[in-house]
């Protein structure tokens, strides 16, 4: 919108831009030039045939697009935007496309007229934008965005924190600069406190600048992570190097070997924070033709260049080149008026927060070769997510066979490098808790003979005092005395507790309710929780989830799940589609589930007591669901093994009735795994639980 509300260049000379991630910010925030190749797609020619479609003369034809422009200058805000709207369109750059159709559909012409191309002043103005070129390729995906949020390396990381330390206060600056020279110079300013003069076009120009290098470095440092995360994911690069970042040059080139063992070529355009991309020729940064553009330019200049050029057209014939969009984030972690340009004030501090990368999709026709490290179903056949049931589960309650727990050593694993054993390919929609807040439930609900009161979290059942344990080596409850005075394996003691509690919460069990509770143990505390499944809506509510459990939950939601019947057959469901689920490997809710609801009531109450929590803390907690309803492969009182959610959700938190990592329905899952009954892990042969 124009300074006067009517559709044009904002005042700060912004505009919204659509990031990977699904949110909206200003462009501005990093005045990122919009092509960085030094194009706009707003000043190539168009062909005039268009403008013959509507049998004007040219005199004529001009003069009513004239009007039309006076008219978006001058007409009320809603007026001019309504008419802005019908005939026009801004990408995230702030340029001015038409509609499609704007040549042959009379219902887009004014007046009779085929619309003029647009050009936005830094005065907020539209000017007829003689000869411009709309877009004929528009860029797609491969996949779903990335976002990689790992610390840049320390060499790096400095620069990049004072680069986006600086951007809002120089964002400022621009506005108050575009302001000033305009006569509305800001009385408080920093800049002229001293009996300086007020800013004016200049000093606005520099600013715009200063912007523009600020995006364009945290662009490049982006790039830079980017690569280093490729090298430590195990792509090998030889020392290989083009000039990047100019006019009909890509941002970035590698090449080199992937993962497994393929000859690759990395490309990549870098963007800083709030970019959009840009054009080139009429075709949109991504496009199977912009990047043919580029190679093509490549060519021209010759020499080795021209070898380069020839290289990367052969590989992207055989799809083994890889184009990426690499975007830097950057986070507030605070507010400081140092950089604010107005006197009194304070401007967002905001630091690096690493950067989303999505994979442009080089032949819309085809599939094109993938990281095998983002795509771990490489070998596997392809399938469309489908939340489907399989073979009549239900997709909002247990099925008859609850799993849970993970593999020997697999807590070890940090978890944004756990991969979960039925997980194939990246989800098309990952668990993202980075924009949820997080916010303490509150003490711990009191003991209910029927169960937790309120079924979205967990009750306390008992605090064990300590003239009632023994302790380990490592401080931890070996052993509990019990009602009849004598010291029990605390393994024992819980399992038999937990069975009591299935038994007595089972007759208050609606039928919509889950077929689960569960108790959980802390074994340095004592404290001893319960949770119920309750109905299909009792989930614990996200901004409670504990910080542990959220990164098991982001582990678990960065992937899909095929269910297979064999190793190369998925299973199907009736309408015989294919079953892959996004984000989890069983039917139900992850936050609905007894056990996760009893040990999210245990951490948070062991960290009111102390410091925040680590991992180490999972490790010293235990958790024994049973069934509360009688059924097939089920029975009240017996053991219920983790199901594959919680197997994740509850990764690092051993289990006395075990785990599964596999929905029902697929093949593997009859693999019960990870029975731990604090002297080691007993197998299946060994284990008597249902």
């Amino acid at each position: 919108m124009g300074p006067d509300g009517r559709p044009g260049w904002p005042p700060n000379g912004g505009w919204d831009t659509h990031h990977p991630d699904g949110t909206r910010t200003p462009a501005s925030n990093d005045g990122f030039h919009p092509t960085r190749d030094g194009e706009d797609a707003g000043q190539q020619p168009d062909g005039s045939e268009a403008s013959r479609k509507d049998g004007l003369s040219e005199e004529d034809r001009r003069q009513r697009q004239e009007a039309l422009v006076d008219e978006l200058n001058s007409l009320p805000r809603d007026k001019a935007q309504a008419i802005f709207d019908r005939y026009y369109r801004q990408d995230s750059n702030g340029v001015v496309y038409r509609r499609d159709g704007y040549a042959n559909d009379p219902n887009l012409w004014h007046q009779g007229a085929t619309v003029p191309p647009l050009r936005l002043g830094s005065d907020g103005r539209f000017s007829i934008n003689e000869g411009q070129r709309e877009l004929t390729a528009r860029a797609d995906y491969v996949g779903e965005p990335r976002r990689q949020s790992g610390p840049l390396p320390q060499e790096w990381a400095q620069t990049a924190d004072d680069l986006a330390r600086g951007r809002p206060g120089i964002q400022q600056s621009t506005m108050e600069a575009a302001e000033s020279a305009k006569g509305n110079p800001d009385p408080n300013s920093r800049w002229t406190e001293s009996g300086g003069q007020p800013l004016d076009d200049i000093d606005r120009s520099g600013f715009n600048h200063a912007r523009s290098v600020t995006g364009e470095a945290l662009g490049d440092l982006a790039q830079t992570h980017f690569f280093s995360e490729l090298e430590q994911r195990g792509y090998r690069f030889d020392d290989e190097r083009i000039a990047t970042g100019n006019a009909g040059h890509f941002d970035g080139f590698r090449r080199g070997i992937d993962p497994d063992g393929n000859s690759v070529y990395v490309v990549t355009e870098a963007k800083g924070p709030s970019a959009g991309l840009g054009a080139r020729q009429g075709f949109e940064q991504g496009t199977p033709e912009y990047f043919k553009s580029v190679l093509d330019a490549m060519d021209k200049r010759g020499g080795h260049e021209a070898v380069i050029a020839r290289e990367l057209s052969d590989a992207l014939g055989d799809g083994r080149v890889e184009y990426h969009l690499v975007q830097a984030n950057v986070e507030p972690v605070g507010t400081n008026s140092t950089d604010a340009p107005s006197s009194g004030t304070s401007v967002p501090h905001e630091r690096y927060s690493g950067y989303t990368e999505k994979q442009f999709d080089l032949n819309p026709d085809r599939p094109l070769h993938e990281p095998p490290s983002s795509r771990p179903d490489a070998d596997g056949p392809e399938a469309p997510p489908e939340n489907a049931e399989a073979r009549g589960g239900a997709p909002d309650e247990d099925t008859g066979t609850a799993e849970h727990e993970q593999r020997d050593g697999a807590e070890a694993q940090e978890p944004s490098d756990y991969k979960p054993p039925a997980a194939e390919g990246p989800a098309a929609h990952p668990v993202d808790f980075s924009h949820t807040p997080l916010e303490d439930p509150g003490a711990t609900p009191d003991f209910s003979e029927s169960g937790p009161s309120d079924r979205t979290r967990g009750s306390a059942v008992e605090s064990l005092p300590e003239d009632r344990v023994k302790r380990n080596d490592n401080g931890l409850i070996a052993e509990v005395k019990d009602a009849e005075g004598n010291f029990v394996p605390i393994h024992d003691y819980v399992q038999q507790l937990s069975q009591e509690r299935a038994e007595a919460i089972a007759p208050g069990t609606h039928k919509k309710e889950g077929p689960c509770s569960a108790v959980a143990i802390d074994l340095q505390t004592g404290l001893i929780t319960e949770g119920v499944n309750g109905r299909p809506n009792d989930v614990l509510k996200p901004e409670n989830v504990h910080p542990l459990l959220r990164e098991n939950l982001e582990s678990l939601g960065q992937w899909q799940y095929p269910v297979r019947e064999s190793e190369t057959t998925l299973a199907t469901n009736h309408d015989g589609e294919a079953v892959v689920l996004d984000g989890q490997p069983h039917f139900d809710k992850p936050l609905r589930h007894a056990e996760v609801k009893a040990v999210n009531e245990l951490l948070w109450a062991r960290e009111r007591s102390g410091d925040p929590l680590t991992r180490e803390a999972l490790e010293q907690l235990r958790i024994d669901p049973r069934w509360v309803r009688d059924g097939r492969n089920m029975a009240v009182g017996q053991e219920a093994p983790a199901c594959a959610n919680c197997d994740s959700v509850l990764r690092g938190v051993p289990s006395y009735t075990g785990r599964f990592s596999y929905n029902p329905f697929d093949y593997r899952y009859p693999d019960k795994h990870s029975v731990e009954n604090d002297n080691g892990l007993r197998r299946d042969s060994e284990d008597s639980g249902g």
